[in-house]
């Protein structure tokens, strides 16, 4: 696959992207464990909390299992994937099991505890089938979830889409993603939703998620007028509009949303989605891509303390050399 042709902002754009996502994360982490925080900041700036169960500048899982992806996400974009014993979401499942994950939910804890031993059913397949099997087994005993886990989790797979007549590609490279923990159409097309707007934020500094609904396949002419009617609402509200919803793949892009909504800059975009509440720090991983897409840049006050566990990088630089590799940016 021959690597896009980029303007320097838009390279920069790219890294912002990723590391404007991790930077939210990181900062909202312990708002959002521990709401109590946000109401003794007041009316200043939001630094990164102390308290809590994460270390100061430390990101989670939204991070931690995104950077698996980003590490094979050209692998991804590329058509030599025939061969499932060595498909690149194996590398992708093989890359979350090896990391010390905490605080990431009853339902993940439990997907991969359970590939450890996996179902008869699935025992002799790929690392990915299995993983996705036992996704699907947790949505009969307990439901489909609609939470923006793997939404979050799939903010890298704009970057290795970039170049011209690619979105096909990589709006179904988005859903094989998230259908690995998550099958509920609404997680699925936020997804979807995410990858074109980063993608086009990227290229053009410019973000309109509404311009890219009827981009979905096979979506409903009825889902699709739900997507323009939530964008919409998104767009003329604030962050805190979403505080009860924001656990879920809808809400929670909704508030990222809201929260770019008149913000020029990403450390403000942040602030407004951790003052929102509810699962603050997802919103803020969200908002961050987006805001980061659009505008190029993450300050140095937080891109300087950001860190945490991952497959290989742990800081912003690592995580910006990982997006250059995939640019192919010597």
């Amino acid at each position: 696959m021959t690597s896009p042709q980029l303007e320097e902002i838009q390279k920069q754009r790219a890294r912002a992207t990723i590391v404007a996502a991790a930077a939210g994360d990181a900062l909202g982490a312990n708002y959002a464990a521990q709401p109590d925080l946000l109401a003794a900041l007041g009316d200043g700036p939001v630094p990164f909390a102390t308290e809590g169960p994460w270390r100061e500048g430390e990101w989670t899982s939204s991070t931690s299992m995104a950077v698996p992806l980003l590490k094979v996400i050209n692998w991804l974009a590329s058509d030599q994937n025939s061969d499932e014993s060595v498909h690149p979401l194996n590398w992708i499942v093989s890359g979350w099991k090896s990391l010390n994950l905490r605080n990431c939910g009853w339902r993940l804890d439990d997907l991969i505890s359970s590939l450890g031993y996996p179902p008869a059913p699935v025992k002799n397949e790929p690392l990915f089938k299995q993983c996705s099997y036992i996704s699907r087994q947790q949505d009969v005993r307990d439901g489909r979830s609609d939470s923006s886990e793997a939404v979050a989790r799939s903010v890298p797979v704009a970057i290795g889409f970039l170049g011209e007549g690619r979105e096909a590609k990589m709006v179904g490279v988005a859903t094989a993603m998230v259908r690995l923990t998550q099958s509920h159409p609404d997680v699925v097309e936020a997804a979807q939703l995410l990858s074109l707007a980063l993608r086009s934020a990227i290229l053009t500094g410019e973000l309109n998620l509404l311009v890219h609904v009827d981009s979905l396949p096979y979506v409903s002419a009825q889902r699709k007028a739900f997507w323009k009617e939530k964008i919409a609402a998104a767009e003329k509200s604030t962050a805190e509009a979403f505080k009860d919803t924001n656990t879920t793949a809808v809400g929670a892009l909704q508030a990222a949303i809201a929260a770019n909504a008149g913000a020029g800059d990403v450390k403000t975009v942040l602030e407004h989605a951790i003052r929102a509440g509810g699962e603050c720090n997802r919103v803020a991983c969200l908002a961050g891509a987006l805001a980061g897409a659009r505008t190029g840049s993450v300050p140095s006050d937080l891109r300087e303390k950001i860190w945490g566990e991952s497959v290989g990088p742990g800081t912003a630089e690592e995580l910006e050399s990982l997006v250059n590799n995939v640019l192919n940016v010597e």
